[in-house]
C-alpha cells in the first residue's frame, strides 16, 4: 500500500545555549529553521521515487541535510546518490523506520525510495 513520506531541505544546525552560556555537547544542537524546501513524496512497493532540491523555496538553495519524515507503522529502502551516482532503492538498499532521520544532502543530490514492507 503506498503512503507519503515527508521530506525537508535544511541549510544547517545551531548550537544552543544552555544556562546563558554555550557548552559543546552535540545534544544541544538544532535545526535552523524554517527549511529551505519541502516535498511530499508518494512512496510505494511498485517502483522506487525519487526525491530532489528542485522545488527549492530560497536562491539559492543553501540545504546540507534533509529531515525524512516516515509515518508512524511505515519503513522505507532508501539511497542516497550525490552528483555522478544514479543508485535506486531496492532490497539491497538501508532501511528508514517510522520516525525523522536526518541526512547530508546538498544541490545535485537525489533520494530515492522504496517501500520496505513489499520488498522480499
Amino acid at each position: 500500500m503506498a503512503f507519503n513520506v515527508r521530506v525537508f531541505g535544511h541549510r544547517s544546525y545551531l548550537q544552543l545555549p544552555f544556562s546563558g552560556k554555550q557548552i559543546e555537547v552535540n545534544s544541544l544542537l538544532a535545526r535552523i529553521e524554517p527549511y529551505e524546501w519541502s516535498q511530499v513524496i508518494n512512496v510505494s512497493a511498485v517502483a522506487a521515487s525519487t526525491v530532489a532540491a528542485a522545488n527549492s523555496l530560497a536562491v539559492p538553495d543553501r540545504t546540507q541535510f534533509i529531515c525524512v519524515e516516515v509515518p508512524t507503522g511505515a519503513a522505507v529502502r532508501y539511497e542516497v546518490n550525490p552528483p555522478n551516482r544514479a543508485v535506486v532503492a531496492s532490497t539491497n538498499s538501508p532501511i528508514l523506520s517510522a520516525g525523522k532521520t536526518d541526512i547530508p544532502f546538498g544541490i545535485g543530490w537525489l533520494l530515492s525510495l522504496i517501500d520496505a514492507a513489499g520488498l522480499p
